[in-house]
């Protein structure tokens, strides 16, 4: 089966965010190291996918097709912006995945919105 990558902005505090989702099924949150973007997880959108799990990769704030902030985010303002993510796609209940510093936000945001997971 060949799946459709969305490629998404919404806009953030930081201004735009860009984000995109691939494949359908249980909603993957995937959070890239840094320096890195939501490009690290290529290989794995397509595996995913084929297990039914809908991967949105999300490069944060200065990172890939994000843009740049004038001051450097927290990790909170980096959860923060995953949760509006997650908001823009009316999701009520993700897993999260992340890597290096993605692993600190996702460690953010399982604390400050444990109702997400």
């Amino acid at each position: 089966m060949q799946h459709k990558v969305k490629k998404s902005y919404i806009d953030s505090q930081f201004g735009q965010l860009h984000f995109q989702v691939f494949g359908s099924g249980k909603p993957l949150i995937l959070c890239h190291q840094s320096p890195s973007s939501l490009e690290m997880f290529n290989s794995a959108y397509p595996v995913l996918a084929s297990l039914g799990v809908q991967s949105i990769g999300i490069d944060t704030p200065g990172y890939g097709q994000s843009d740049s902030p004038n001051q450097q985010p927290s990790i909170l303002d980096y959860a923060e912006c995953v949760i509006d993510v997650i908001e823009s796609l009316n999701l009520e209940k993700v897993s999260l995945l992340g890597h290096h510093t993605g692993a600190c936000i996702v460690a953010e945001l399982a604390v400050i919105r444990p109702d997400f997971s």
